[in-house]
């Protein structure tokens, strides 16, 4: 059948389906049949018209009918349910190899941390730190061996334990983008230093009640860690195997797979920070009753993450690897972003590629600010006589460098300084996206666009920095809920031109009513930025800083050099989440714009439908 006759056939009952959708009262029982005849005259324009207008009209359809049909359907509790009964089994046995390598690479280096402090009685205070050592011998004499467990009340023990092992097993996680050898390096890191503990009390002839003590929590946290690390292992693996994908390709399957692992530890972290919060420290407790514990534990570990998976296996329930479903051939085409609603999925994609595509000018802009902060926070240094200390560690340089003492002489030419950094990110960021995306044919130069619209950029640039008055914490959560509502703003504000008053009207007009859809992008996007800050600040780098120390430290201004060095990394990190942040929030312009105005569905129609 000709298209021509396919459309006159059907376009009646096209225009009565739209009236269905566009009835402000609409029968579901009326909208599951007009879905069903829908989705059918869909099959068949994309057997025999897959590259007419008509398919890409009918698939728009069925979208809205399928929106409207479910998009107050609550999830099913089955869904997440079948997540741990079957879904997360299966991914472990598909991985077993992966897991296996973790649990071989950790148990070796738990040997290595044994052997070595068998052979040198330093080594543990190499790994373990001398105050640590000193307070467990204080603690051995004064009869209290494990009393480093009663430190504070539970309910903060729990939480911060929890918190922290959660860090330590998405940075065992994260660390496996370095090509699967990042999750090893901290696997080893973490099994010595479990050797090292434990053959400590071994030595001083406390080996059943360390044993009864530690492994209490420590049976769930430690194998959530290799179980992690493993995870990572399946994320790095699709970078160094990709097969007969590409690598980024191979690397979106194998994160999935690696991901959802992650996921499946994250309670069982948190049961292991509630069992030391709330019962390690009662170490004058029966015996029998915390080895019953420890057993319990290990019985779960292997029942759950060996044995269940296998059972199923043999029942023939494990559910087969669909890789040639989870990634198109188009995974990584950048679509058409205008006159299309698409899912933040969707837009999280043609972020990552146009990221992707522009990754060398934004490296070397971003470096270029680094180390132009650095070089003028010397300055402010010499000339304020305030010495800023960048710590070691990423985050808390981050936070350093952001941290605004208001009885300090320093904090307004840091505030200035501070802003021109953000203000640089975002000029880089919202240049690339007028060029390519807002105005591709606009003859304008790149210096005629930062005069034009550099204000803008100073404004959001000190916003931001104003946030952080109100300490780290609190501008966490304006990042996620109030940040994303600024990128957009600059975005129309670049793309209409009207003045402030009409661009804030503007921007509250399309976020309206969308705002839900926007704090899920924004959420995933800053999960995203803390991945890459994990990967940043992994202990691969830290070790380097080490190694500077060691060979810089007090030799005159040369015992700056690691501070330096750290200080240019945060602001180069600080720099890579802004600009993509800004990508990220701002595409989803898009997306809303044909929300609002079905901008798009109407010239499809009048194409098929002139009048």
């Amino acid at each position: 059948m000709k298209e021509t006759d396919f459309i006159n056939q059907n376009k009646d009952k096209w225009k009565d389906f739209e009236k269905v959708l566009n009835a402000e009262i609409k029968n579901p029982e009326k909208l599951s049949e007009v879905f069903v005849q829908i989705t059918d005259d869909l099959s068949y324009a994309r057997t025999f018209y897959p590259n007419r207008s008509v398919r890409f009209y009918l698939n728009n359809l069925a979208q809205k009918v399928f929106y409207n049909i479910y998009k107050n359907k609550k999830e099913k509790r089955s869904k997440l349910i079948s997540f741990w009964v079957d879904e997360l089994p299966s991914i472990v046995f598909h991985c077993k190899r992966e897991l296996l390598i973790s649990l071989i690479v950790f148990t070796l280096a738990v040997a290595i941390g044994v052997l070595s402090s068998a052979h040198d009685p330093e080594f543990c205070r190499s790994i373990l730190g001398d105050g640590y050592v000193e307070m467990t011998i204080a603690n051995i004499e004064k009869g209290d061996p494990m009393a480093v467990y009663k430190q504070r009340n539970e309910l903060d023990m729990f939480l911060g334990i929890t918190l922290n092992n959660i860090l330590v097993a998405f940075r065992t996680f994260v660390s496996g983008l370095v090509f699967a050898i990042g999750s090893i390096g901290i696997l080893l890191f973490n099994g010595i230093m479990v050797g090292s503990f434990q053959y400590f009390f071994i030595e001083k002839g406390l080996f059943l009640e360390s044993f009864l003590t530690i492994w209490l929590h420590g049976t769930l946290e430690i194998s959530s860690i290799v179980i992690a690390g493993g995870g990572g292992i399946v994320m790095g693996s699709g970078l160094v195997f990709p097969g007969t994908y590409s690598r980024m390709q191979a690397f979106q399957i194998t994160a999935k797979k690696g991901l959802k692992i992650l996921i499946g530890i994250a309670p069982i972290l948190a049961l292991a920070g509630f069992i030391e919060g709330f019962f390690t420290r009662y170490t004058e407790a029966p015996d029998i009753l915390r080895l019953a514990v420890i057993l319990v534990s290990f019985a779960f570990i292997v029942g759950y993450f060996i044995y269940y998976p296998f059972f199923l296996y043999q029942k023939g329930r494990i559910i087969p690897e669909k890789v040639e479903e989870e990634v198109s051939q188009n995974s990584y085409t950048l679509s058409s972003l205008q006159n299309e609603i698409r899912a933040n999925s969707g837009i999280l994609t043609d972020v990552l590629l146009l990221f992707k595509r522009n990754i060398r000018a934004i490296l070397k802009w971003s470096f270029i600010v680094a180390f132009s902060y650095t070089f003028c926070f010397e300055l402010l240094n010499k000339i304020t006589d305030i010495d800023y200390f960048a710590d070691n560690d990423l985050f808390v340089a981050m936070v350093e460098i952001f941290d605004y003492d208001l009885l300090r002489f320093g904090v307004f030419p840091k505030l200035i300084l501070n802003i021109l950094m953000v203000a640089t990110g975002l000029a880089l960021v919202f240049s690339i996206m007028n060029k390519k995306i807002i105005h591709p044919d606009s003859k304008v130069s790149l210096g005629s666009f930062l005069i034009k619209h550099s204000y803008k950029f100073l404004i959001a640039g000190g916003l931001i920095n104003l946030f952080l008055f109100m300490g780290m914490g609190l501008f966490i959560l304006v990042y996620v809920f109030v940040i994303p509502i600024l990128y957009i703003w600059i975005f129309i504000g670049i793309k209409e031109n009207n003045g402030l008053i009409k661009d804030q009207s503007k921007t509250a007009a399309i976020i309206k009513g969308n705002y839900s859809r926007l704090l899920g992008l924004s959420i995933v996007i800053t999960f995203i930025s803390g991945l890459f800050l994990m990967l940043i600040g992994s202990p691969f780098l830290i070790s380097n800083f080490e190694i500077v120390n060691w060979n810089f430290l007090n030799e005159g201004d040369a015992s700056s050099i690691p501070k330096y060095i750290n200080m240019t990394l945060a602001v180069f990190a600080t720099n890579i989440v802004i600009t993509f942040g800004a990508f990220g929030n701002s595409l989803v312009y898009f997306t809303f714009l044909e929300i609002n105005q079905a901008t798009g569905l109407h010239d499809k129609i009048n194409r098929l439908f002139p009048t």
